[in-house]
C-alpha cells in the first residue's frame, strides 16, 4: 500500500478504528468519484539537472612527501561518499604545498576551485529540487484530505484504495519529467553536499543512542538455509527517536519529517520512533552520526539475539502487547508508542522493539529470496533490470528492487513479527509505520 492509499485508510479509520472502521464508514454512503488536486508553478526540469563532475585527476611527479598529499586529494575525489565540500579543502592544501611545483599547485587551485563551484551550482540546484518535491507531497496530501468524503462513500475499502491508487498515478505522471532529480535529490543533496561539509557531526552518546555490541558468528536465514557469517558490530538499542532526529534537523543536517500525523510534528513524542522518513533520510541520519543502516543479514542476526533459532525476538511465545506494539487480536495500536513500552520482547542483548512500533529500514536492495545473498553479512545492493524504465507502480515484489524492511509495526498483524518477516518498500517511501536504527 502506498503512503497515501494508507494515509486514506488511516484517515477513514480515525485515531483508533484502523482499516476495519475504515471498512465499515466505506458502507455508509453511495459510491463517488475521486478528484485529483493539482498545483502549478513548477520550476522547468532542466533546471534541476546537477553539474557534471571534474575530469580525474592526473599523476604528478613530485618530491615523495608532496606526492602523498596529492595522492591523498585525488584518492577523496574518487570517494562518492566524500563530500564536495571535503574534496575543496584537500585541494587547497594541495595548493599551498610549497614543495609540490607551481604547475601542479595552480592546477590544484583551479582544481579547488571547480568543486567550490560544483558546490554552490549543486546546493542551489538542490533548493529548486526540494520545492519540486514539497509541491508534490503537498499536493499528495490535498488529494488526501480534499478526496476525503469522496472516499468514504465508496462501498468497500478495496474500491477507495483502487480510486486513490488511479490519482495517485496520474499524479506521478504528473510529475514524470522531475523524476530523475527527485530520485537523486535525497544521496545528492542530503548526504553529499549538506550533511559532511555543512553541519558539524552528530554524536550518538550526547544524543542518547547507546550501542549494543554483538559478537558476530554464523547463522542461517531464509526458507533455503542459507549460512552467513557476521562480523562483530554495534547496533542502537532503540529505534532513533523523534527527538534525536530533531536534533539532526537542528543541526542543519536532516530534512525535517513534521507532518502533523507523524511523530516528528509533535513536541511531545520525542521519546517516540522518528517515522515518516524515507530510506535516503534515514541514510543520512546514520552518517551524521557516524553510523549507517544495518545490513538485513546484519538486522536479522540482531533480531535473533545473536542469530539463535527463535521464531520471535524474544523467543518463541506468542506475542502479546507485552511483548511488541504490534495490532493483534486482542486490542491493539493505532500509531506508535515510546521506544521500549513492551519491555518482555526485548532481546537477550537488550534491543528494544525489534518486533512492532515501526518496521525498520535496512541497507539491501529487496529480493524475493536469499539465493545468492552475501555470504559475509554484507549489503546486498543492486538495481533490477530495466529500472527506472517501469513505474514503481507497477513492481511487485516477486521482482528485485526497492529497499528491505524488518520487524513489523504497530499495525502488524502477529505473523508480520516473527524474524523472518520481510517487506519491500521503495527507498523514498515515508509512512506512519516505518522508522529505523543505526549500525556501528
Amino acid at each position: 500500500m502506498s503512503r497515501w492509499m494508507w494515509a486514506a485508510a488511516l484517515m477513514l479509520g480515525g485515531a483508533g478504528g484502523g482499516q476495519a472502521a475504515a471498512q465499515q464508514a466505506l458502507q455508509e454512503t453511495p459510491q463517488q468519484t475521486l478528484k485529483p488536486v493539482f498545483a502549478v508553478g513548477l520550476p522547468a526540469p532542466e533546471a534541476l539537472v546537477m553539474p557534471s563532475l571534474p575530469d580525474e585527476a592526473p599523476t604528478i611527479d613530485a618530491p615523495a612527501s608532496a606526492a602523498r598529499g596529492y595522492r591523498r586529494a585525488a584518492k577523496i575525489e574518487q570517494i562518492s561518499d566524500r563530500s564536495p565540500v571535503e574534496k575543496v579543502a584537500a585541494w587547497r592544501q594541495v595548493a599551498a604545498d610549497e614543495a609540490l611545483p607551481e604547475a601542479t599547485r595552480g592546477w590544484a587551485r583551479a582544481r579547488a576551485d571547480r568543486w567550490a563551484e560544483l558546490v554552490e551550482i549543486t546546493r542551489a540546484r538542490c533548493a529548486l529540487v526540494a520545492q519540486v518535491k514539497a509541491q508534490r507531497d503537498a499536493e499528495m496530501e490535498a488529494m488526501v484530505a480534499s478526496n476525503y468524503e469522496a472516499l468514504r462513500g465508496l462501498k468497500r475499502l478495496s474500491e477507495a484504495l483502487a480510486s486513490a491508487e488511479a490519482v495517485e498515478r496520474r499524479l506521478s505522471e504528473r510529475y514524470a519529467p522531475w523524476a530523475p532529480a527527485l530520485d537523486t535529490y535525497p544521496l545528492t543533496c542530503s548526504a553529499e553536499v549538506m550533511v559532511d561539509g555543512a553541519a558539524a557531526p552528530g554524536r550518538p552518546e550526547a544524543l542518547g543512542i547507546e550501542p549494543v555490541a554483538l559478537p558476530g558468528g554464523r547463522f542461517t536465514v531464509g526458507d533455503e538455509g542459507a549460512e552467513i557469517t557476521v562480523a562483530p558490530f554495534s547496533i542502537s538499542k532503540t529505534e532513533i527517536t523523534a527527538g534525536q532526529y530533531a536534533q539532526c534537523v537542528a543541526a542543519g543536517a536532516c530534512a525535517p519529517a513534521t507532518s502533523a500525523t507523524c511523530t516528528g510534528g509533535d513536541p511531545k513524542k520525542a521519546d517516540h520512533p522518528i517515522n515518516c522518513v524515507d530510506w535516503y533520510e534515514a541514510m543520512t541520519f546514520a552518517r551524521w552520526v557516524g553510523g549507517r543502516l544495518p545490513t538485513e543479514a546484519e538486522w536479522a542476526y540482531a533480531a535473533r539475539s545473536g542469530g539463535r533459532a527463535v521464531k520471535y525476538p524474544w523467543g518463541d511465545a506468542p506475542p502479546t502487547q507485552a511483548h511488541a506494539i504490534h495490532d493483534g487480536p486482542r486490542g491493539g495500536h493505532f500509531r506508535p508508542e515510546p521506544v521500549c513500552s513492551a519491555p518482555e520482547g526485548h532481546t537477550a542483548q537488550g534491543l528494544c522493539d525489534m518486533a512492532g512500533n515501526v518496521r525498520e529500514w535496512t541497507l539491501d536492495t529487496y529480493h524475493p529470496d536469499h539465493a545468492g545473498a552475501p555470504t559475509d553479512g554484507g549489503p546486498w545492493v543492486e538495481q533490477p533490470s530495466g529500472w527506472p524504465a517501469r513505474p514503481r507502480a507497477w513492481q511487485a515484489d516477486s521482482e528485485v528492487g526497492g529497499r528491505v524492511t524488518r520487524g513489523g509495526s504497530w499495525a502488524a498483524s502477529p505473523s508480520r513479527l516473527e524474524t523472518r518477516a520481510r517487506q519491500r518498500d521503495e527507498a523514498d517511501d515515508r509512512y506512519q509505520n516505518i522508522g529505523f536504527r543505526v549500525v556501528f
